[in-house]
């Protein structure tokens, strides 16, 4: 509700990270949850699950946003350059091109390396979250 009622308003970064931890985030946070919990996860690698997948729901939506203005409708799969149109606040609007880039990848390498550090066998966990932050489509 908060991202609609927002397009076409200028709003915050504070504002825009609660939107996009409230989208995709939640999604991504209780699938991970849920996994960790059904693995037979301890409480504290539950809780690092929880912070892995919130990075990697935020550089997701910093992705989308992206592609949103690098992509083409062929590709995506869905039509580009929307975010525009409807005056939403994004990352790349509200950053630049550039800095929302580096901000998926310090998100994405940030969340790798706390994974890393639950230690256990992580390979097949490790390239999911790459897959999902630096995707084409």
């Amino acid at each position: 509700m908060v991202d609609v009622r927002s397009a076409g308003c200028k709003i915050s970064g504070e504002l825009l990270a609660f939107i996009y931890r409230l989208k995709t985030g939640a999604l991504i946070e209780a699938s991970v949850m849920i996994g960790a919990v059904l693995a037979g996860a301890k409480e504290e690698e539950i809780g690092k699950m929880e912070e892995i997948a919130g990075k990697i729901g935020l550089a997701f939506q910093i992705q989308d946003d992206i592609l949103d203005v690098t992509s083409t409708t062929e590709i995506l799969g869905k039509p580009v350059h929307s975010d525009e149109k409807n005056e939403k606040t994004t990352y790349v609007t509200w950053k630049g091109l550039e800095k929302a880039k580096e901000e998926a990848a310090r998100l994405t390498e940030e969340a790798v390396e706390e994974l890393r550090s639950i230690g256990k066998e992580c390979g097949f966990m490790e390239e999911l979250l790459r897959r999902l932050v630096y995707r084409e489509k």
